[in-house]
């Protein structure tokens, strides 16, 4: 669950997926539209299972309402092995 919290005000759910096993979850600024960042969630999930494979999962523009629901799940990778925190690379990684 996703919540909206504000200093001083009671955080309200904003949206619900199903995820199985989640493990840990990274917010991240998506600056691909400069003029108009956003913020994207990554979830890895963890099964338990040793030597098993897990998943890393993408819900894009988590404040968009059309992003609020399960069907805006994406799977990256269902083939990595647990822990498997995701993370980001800054951009000027790539132009150094």
């Amino acid at each position: 669950m996703v919540s909206n919290a504000t200093e001083g005000l009671i955080p309200q759910p904003m949206a619900e997926f199903d995820i199985s096993h989640p493990a840990f979850v990274t917010l991240m600024a998506n600056n691909s539209v400069p003029a108009k960042p956003t913020w994207d969630i990554l979830v890895s999930s963890f099964n338990g299972v040793p030597f098993s494979k897990d998943s890393v999962s993408l819900v894009r523009d988590i404040g968009n309402s059309k992003s609020q629901d399960a069907s805006h799940v994406e799977v990256i990778s269902d083939s990595l092995h647990w822990p498997n925190e995701p993370g980001s690379i800054p951009g000027r990684a790539f132009t150094q």
